[in-house]
């Protein structure tokens, strides 16, 4: 058989098209009519371009930089408190049963509230770092054993990051209920801002129209980085208010035109 006509259309594909591509030979091609041969050509072969797989070009954009407003750890200690016996010996110590179980701790620094409890728990607030918290803790721990020596740290544990971070552009925030209604929760004549929840891991995004955005629910940084740029990449970014609106930022302003505009 002469297989000159075939050469007009061989093809030598890259080695990153011999990936995307599998070069099929039509079956029983050489039962073909010699008349045929011209009408078969790459153009109007859907055997090749059917085995492409589809791709989508998606430009990852950095999100903004974080910080850090507060961390939640717990830590228990080795025993259990007699909280009125120890409230008489750190003058410090704010402790009043009849109104609330625990009894309040504050430092100056780094600036940290313990509450603490009869059962030796102990849960912490306001450290701005987790080394932050830890060294907090352990300074509890030593202020608690000048009235109860023998008690130690144990099971220190972040449980709650909170974040806040500031996009570069006002936001749609209509755009995102429409388009995520089963995430989210906006009412703007109770509160200005937006809740957007994920559920693994549970974090919860609240969005403002400037473009404030506050993170919480994490218990690591790594979770907070992961989390920002994906939760940026895909509803913050391309829900940025790109119309005449842009230029407002401001809550109040933004509710009186949703309400004129009929809206939401």
């Amino acid at each position: 058989m002469d297989y000159r006509p075939f050469l007009a259309f061989t093809y030598t594909s890259t080695a990153e098209m011999k990936q995307k591509t599998t070069m099929l030979i039509p079956p029983k091609i050489e039962q073909m009519p010699r008349s045929h041969y011209k009408e078969f050509s790459f153009e109007n072969w859907d055997g090749l371009w059917a085995t492409i797989e589809p791709t989508t070009i998606q430009i990852e954009h950095d999100s903004p930089p974080f910080r850090i407003d507060n961390v939640v750890s717990t830590f228990k200690m080795s025993t259990k408190l007699d909280l009125l016996s120890i409230a008489k010996k750190i003058f410090f110590l704010e402790y009043n049963c009849s109104k609330f179980t625990a009894a309040t701790l504050r430092l100056k620094d780094p600036k940290t509230t313990a509450l603490s409890f009869s059962s030796g728990s102990v849960v912490c607030t306001g450290a701005k770092s987790v080394s932050e918290s830890f060294r907090a803790a352990t300074i509890y721990i030593k202020v608690f054993q000048t009235a109860v020596p023998k008690v130690k740290l144990k099971d220190f544990k972040v449980q709650n990051i909170v974040a806040s971070t500031k996009c570069p552009f006002t936001i749609d925030l209509i755009g995102i209920v429409r388009s995520f209604s089963v995430r989210t929760s906006f009412a703007i004549e109770l509160f200005p801002g937006l809740v957007f929840r994920f559920d693994k891991p549970k974090i919860v995004f609240l969005v403002f129209r400037s473009g404030s955005v506050v993170i919480t629910g994490a218990n690591n940084i790594e979770t907070i980085e992961h989390m920002l740029q994906k939760f940026y990449n895909t509803v913050l970014y391309p829900f940025r208010d790109t119309t005449e609106l842009a230029n407002i930022s401001s809550s109040a302003e933004y509710k009186i035109v949703i309400k004129k505009r009929k809206r939401f």
